[in-house]
């Protein structure tokens, strides 16, 4: 489902569900130089159940496009904490109108990440697919050095047990070979 070129997004605004769609995606049938795959939840609730679900199968979202208002229930600061919770690796951008002093309170509720960015409303199509491709991409990235680290760690343990082990054949030559000097040395007094 993710691949380098691709996005799964969640708008949790169902009023512009078709506007940012169609922001995201475009309005011709021409084939998109990036393919973005698209999912959308109406409630907070929602988007973390589809999370969830897609996680279950194996399936994971790159990129979530939340609305900041979205009555009823947990609003999108709310959701973006608790999609974390899910998906520490997931990428949130947070639409709003709201004022500036939104980005320091918002800071105290989820804390200082790369991973979150803040779209203020109104926003033009072009900003969304840029974001949508840099996140998604970001988010790929991410996978990779997760995947690499893994893999130095496993060598490293590889590596550390050959090491332990010719240190310990080592130390057994050494000990057989002092052995044998005192045996020596004894046979020749």
């Amino acid at each position: 489902m993710i691949s380098n070129e691709s996005l799964e997004r969640i708008n949790l605004n169902g009023d512009s569900h078709q506007d940012l769609e169609r922001d995201l995606f475009g309005d011709d049938d021409a084939s998109p130089s990036e393919t973005y795959e698209f999912a959308s939840a109406h409630q907070g609730q929602e988007a973390i159940d589809l999370v969830v679900r897609e996680l279950a199968e194996n399936r994971r979202f790159s990129a979530v496009f939340l609305d900041v208002r979205m009555p009823p229930g947990l609003n999108g600061v709310e959701t973006a904490a608790k999609l974390w919770q899910i998906d520490k690796d997931l990428e949130i951008v947070l639409c709003t109108a709201l004022s500036s002093s939104f980005w320091e309170d918002t800071q105290k509720t989820l804390g200082l990440t790369d991973q979150l960015l803040i779209l203020k409303k109104p926003f033009d199509g072009l900003e969304v697919r840029q974001l949508a491709l840099a996140l998604s991409r970001k988010w790929v990235l991410r996978q990779q050095s997760h995947h690499f680290v893994e893999k130095l760690e496993s060598l490293v343990k590889e590596i550390t047990s050959e090491l332990e082990a010719a240190i310990e054949s080592r130390q057994n030559v050494e000990r057989e070979l002092r052995q044998a000097q005192k045996l020596e040395a004894v046979g020749h007094t």
